[in-house]
């Protein structure tokens, strides 16, 4: 149970974020859950990865900030994983290449629409693309199909606030 939710904290689709917080090369924690890590490589493709270091069970990132580094290091105990996931490796380890693949980060199925990025086993589905497409239509409809254009846009300020509450 608790693999099932450290490494697949989405069922989907999860609004994981804007394309607008990886504007180049590097990575970041997810927006909307932190358990996910996005990637962005240097030809722009995106992932989403399992934000938690497979050796300490750790997060390897908290901060939403885009880092431009070409591999996300674990800060506990220095275990680097290339953007794809993938593992490089870590102070005095020794793997052969099948240890490498089994100890590499999580990936998720991640789907982007119109500058959002979605993440979970569902993004696939046909329902969901259905889903989309109905809100193209409903605002096409209204005349304000450009409304939902968010892909040109920059992130300038991201804010959370904390509220005591048990919902």
């Amino acid at each position: 149970e608790e693999r099932a939710r450290l490494f697949h904290p989405a069922v989907g689709p999860l609004f994981v974020g804007h394309r607008a917080l990886l504007d180049g090369p590097g990575h970041a924690a997810a927006e909307a859950d932190d358990r996910v890590l996005l990637t962005c490589d240097d030809d722009g493709s995106v992932r989403a990865l399992a934000n938690v270091c497979t050796h300490a069970m750790r997060p390897l990132v908290s901060d939403r900030a885009r880092v431009q580094q070409s591999c996300v290091t674990c800060p506990y105990h220095l275990w680097s994983f290339r953007r794809d996931g993938s593992l490089i490796g870590g102070p005095a380890i020794a793997l052969d290449a099948a240890q490498r693949n089994s100890l590499a980060l999580t990936t998720f199925p991640l789907r982007q629409w119109r500058g959002s990025l979605f993440c979970g086993e569902a993004v696939g589905s046909a329902g969901f693309g259905d889903d989309l497409g109905r809100i193209e239509a409903a605002f096409e409809a209204l005349g304000h199909a450009d409304w939902l254009d968010f892909g040109d846009w920059s992130l300038v300020l991201s804010e959370d606030e904390a509220y005591d509450g048990d919902w």
